[in-house]
């Protein structure tokens, strides 16, 4: 079973690692999430305006057959941390293999991880662009969306790119001639 933890090692600056603190590279690619700083934590809602940021409140999200484990982690800055397994677990279950495989990093946690579950947290949602097709998310609060990190609106047309937002939705086809 593979088992990365998304965060701080050692110091500030969030990277992906594997066990023993081997840095992973191409991590947008390293599991089913494109985007791992602080997306899938509870009460995320864009890079400049979150909701509530409680450290050790924690989010567990599924997909394509792996586990995310996500939660406020401020004991190096003002970080986030995030432990991805391979399977399908549930709550007490991920934190258990969050702790056996990363013991060091979990030791440094001041305070109780539980999942919660408020009618306010926020829900990801997957976005794709629809001019070349790339995933990111979308966070959703209340029923309003707002853009991915990273993404751009213009015209009613939200795209993963400056380049992509310029260039607008694809055309739609000429209707066909009728003879």
């Amino acid at each position: 079973m593979m088992v990365l933890y998304f965060g701080c090692w050692g110091q500030a600056g969030h990277f992906m690692f594997g066990p023993g603190g081997r840095h992973v590279p191409n991590e947008r690619r390293a599991t089913p999430w494109p985007s791992h700083d602080a997306v899938l934590c509870p009460g995320y809602v864009d890079a400049y305006d979150n909701g509530p940021q409680v450290e050790g409140e924690a989010a567990i999200h599924h997909k394509d057959g792996w586990t995310a484990l996500c939660f406020w982690d401020r004991s190096v800055g003002g970080c986030n941390a995030g432990f991805y397994a391979e399977g399908t677990y549930g709550a007490v279950e991920m934190i258990q293999i969050a702790r056996e495989h990363y013991p060091t990093v979990w030791e440094r946690f001041p305070f109780e991880v539980r999942v919660v579950s408020r009618p306010t947290d926020v829900r990801n949602c997957v976005q794709v662009c629809p001019i070349c097709g790339r995933e990111g998310f979308g966070a959703i609060l209340d029923g309003w969306a707002h853009d991915p990190p990273g993404w751009f609106s213009k015209d009613g047309v939200r795209a993963c790119s400056v380049a992509c937002v310029t260039k607008g939705p694809p055309a739609s086809p000429a209707p066909a001639e009728v003879t």
